[in-house]
C-alpha cells in the first residue's frame, strides 16, 4: 500500500430502514476528509456560508428558516461531493448532488454518523 491510499481509501456504509434497522441493499461509497477534490470543494463551500445572524434577525421566523436552510444546502452539497459511488440503486448515472440534496433527513443521519467515526475510513 502507498502512502497516498491512505489519504483517499474510500469508506461504505449500506443504508438501512430509519425503523426496523434492516439493510436497503443500498451502498454509498464516501470520499475521507483528506480528499483533496472533497477539501477544495469545502474550502469554496465555506465561501457561501451565511454570515452570523444579529440577534434582532435570531427572532425573525423568516430571516432565520433562510440561514437555516442555506446552511442545510451547504452540508448537502459538501456531502453530495464526498459521494464516490452508489450501488444498490435502479437508475443509471446518479447525481451524487441531487442525491444529498433530496435524501430524507433519516438517512442523512446515518450517513453523518458514519462519517464521523474516523476508523470507518481505515477498515
Amino acid at each position: 500500500m502507498k502512502f497516498a491510499d491512505l489519504l483517499t481509501k474510500t469508506a461504505v456504509v449500506e443504508l438501512t430502514h430509519p425503523v426496523s434497522g434492516e439493510p436497503l441493499g443500498v451502498k454509498v461509497h464516501l470520499a475521507p476528509d483528506e480528499s483533496p477534490k472533497l477539501k477544495a470543494f469545502v474550502r469554496e463551500q465555506m465561501l457561501n456560508y451565511p454570515a452570523d445572524l444579529s440577534e434582532e434577525d435570531r427572532t425573525d421566523a423568516v430571516k432565520l428558516t433562510t440561514y437555516v436552510d442555506k446552511i442545510i444546502a451547504i452540508e448537502r452539497a459538501i456531502l453530495g461531493q464526498r459521494i464516490v459511488k452508489i450501488d444498490g440503486l435502479d437508475e443509471d448515472g446518479i447525481d451524487f448532488a441531487e442525491f444529498a440534496e433530496k435524501l430524507p433527513p433519516e438517512y442523512i443521519e446515518q450517513l453523518k454518523t458514519f462519517i464521523a467515526d474516523r476508523n470507518n475510513f481505515f477498515r
